[in-house]
């Protein structure tokens, strides 16, 4: 994408994590104040005489800074693009630690391994050169590119922290920033795309869709459904209560935003307080790739506990949201959801046998 910037101010764009503010600072190029939303631009700016790809998110942050090596087409791939960017931004913060000896590089190089060639080859990548990416158990990524004796494979971890270049506290404070960035929406009663390639079972009585279960039987992911012209919609019947919640605690489908108290259990047991919505919540959880599962904790006449796991499948991580839903809330809007978050469980170190039931597609 080519878009035209104009270079009059001196003022500095937000950043998504504090390291790519640190690499602006470093390069010394001179981004402008305001980039829009959702750009890629690998075509301004350069440094050491070396293109450099320039991205933001969807709220106008910088989401990325680092040499352009590889094919834009092939960045937008949903699955592929973190490690990726990764990849460029490392082999950028190699020679700004060389130059200004950045100390991002150092905490990496004995995380990252290179089982073929070595971190200055990445320099002699090309956009025309082939990529594969494919995963080690639940371990990590295998990524080979570069062509001839130039070739290099790496192996980099499912680690959160590393691939998006920040630490746990700033993980934390991002979530609590940006969730109330996104917009409240209604969400439609139309089956979602992200459930249309998973098992359904239909029956006389019954009809839902299923991704399986996560770590036990008792945590699940399971909408319901009704057909409707020809199509399936999700049930909003609440005379079956526990189905009904679990239709809105994976979708966020109901007649009115669901108001959420939510504490945010931080690193070195520090808490925060967002008010928010549900739906606010579960579009945060979904632009983050995360696979829903549910489990009932307690159904009483007035309130029904739930823990909600938001697992990311690429980087091994989880969300856990343990909330109270009012009756009365569901039925009559009045209350609120009260609950507690868990925000970027690393899960690399859970048994491989915990997740034989988990849908997770190949890259």
């Amino acid at each position: 994408m080519l878009v035209a910037f104009v270079f009059e101010t001196s003022a500095a764009p937000s950043f998504n994590v504090k390291s790519l503010a640190d690499i602006h600072r470093l390069t010394k190029i001179n981004l402008p104040d305001s980039l829009g939303i959702c750009i890629d631009n690998d075509s301004t700016w350069s440094y050491l005489n070396k293109p450099l790809r320039v991205c933001t998110n969807r709220f106008g942050d910088v989401s990325h800074i680092g040499y352009k090596l590889f094919n834009t087409e092939l960045l937008e791939g949903e699955k592929s693009r973190i490690v990726l960017e990764f990849i460029e931004r490392y082999a950028l913060e190699f020679d700004l630690q060389r130059k200004f000896s950045y100390k991002a590089i150092d905490k990496n190089q004995f995380i990252v391994k290179f089982r073929k060639g070595e971190v200055t080859m990445l320099h002699s990548i090309t956009p025309d050169d082939g990529v594969s990416i494919s995963k080690e158990e639940h371990h990590g990524f295998i990524v080979t590119c570069g062509s001839g004796r130039h070739k290099v494979e790496m192996f980099i971890p499912f680690d959160c922290q590393l691939l998006r270049g920040t630490d746990a506290v700033e993980l934390e404070n991002v979530l609590e920033r940006d969730i109330n960035r996104i917009p409240f929406r209604q969400v439609p009663d139309t089956l979602p795309d992200r459930w249309k390639d998973h098992r359904m079972y239909v029956s006389d009585s019954l009809t839902y869709v299923t991704k399986g279960h996560f770590l036990n039987e008792m945590i699940r992911s399971e909408l319901y459904l009704v057909k409707r012209d020809g199509k399936y919609h999700i049930s909003t019947d609440k005379t079956n209560l526990t189905h009904y919640v679990s239709n809105v605690m994976q979708t966020g489908c109901a007649e009115r935003p669901l108001p959420l108290l939510m504490t945010i259990n931080k690193y070195a047991y520090k808490e925060s307080v967002v008010e928010t919505t549900l739906q606010q919540y579960l579009e945060y959880c979904q632009t983050e790739k995360c696979d829903l599962y549910l489990g009932f904790k307690e159904i009483k006449p007035d309130t029904v506990s739930v823990t909600l796991f938001a697992y990311q499948p690429d980087l091994v991580y989880n969300h856990m949201l343990s909330v109270e839903i009012p009756v009365s809330l569901l039925f009559s809007g009045e209350g609120r959801i009260v609950g507690k978050l868990y925000a970027y469980t690393p899960l690399k170190n859970i048994s491989k046998e915990l997740f034989i039931n988990i849908d997770t597609p190949d890259l």
